[in-house]
């Protein structure tokens, strides 16, 4: 395996490629101390904005009840927050599932 090759195509990849392959990445992986916890990676956008504090929006797949399939060159621009755990989250997709909780979210 060269290291230097994967990380060339991980940077080839759209936004919304790397989000679909990341989750498909991390989806058998726990990160739990202990058994009987729950514990995942999610991915997460980090920006800040001049004299703004950082913010920080968790990146969310689309609800596979709500749509098959998205183009590669989808812009995360939808963006919402979790109505069971209260994170902001941002996606492709207005209908979303969110990647801390697994709740439907909506956003606009």
């Amino acid at each position: 395996m060269n290291e230097s090759k994967i990380i060339s195509w991980i940077e080839s990849l759209t936004d919304k490629q790397f989000v679909d392959f990341f989750y498909r990445a991390v989806a058998n992986r726990s990160t739990s101390d202990l058994p009987e916890w729950s514990g995942h990676f999610v991915l997460a956008d980090a920006e800040k904005v001049t004299d703004e504090p950082w913010d920080v929006d968790f990146i969310a797949l689309p609800d596979p009840n709500e749509y098959e399939e998205w183009v590669d060159n989808a812009p995360i621009c939808q963006s919402g927050n979790c109505p069971t755990c209260g994170n902001a989250v941002r996606s492709v997709a207005k209908h979303v599932v969110c990647p801390v909780c697994n709740s439907i979210v909506y956003c606009t």
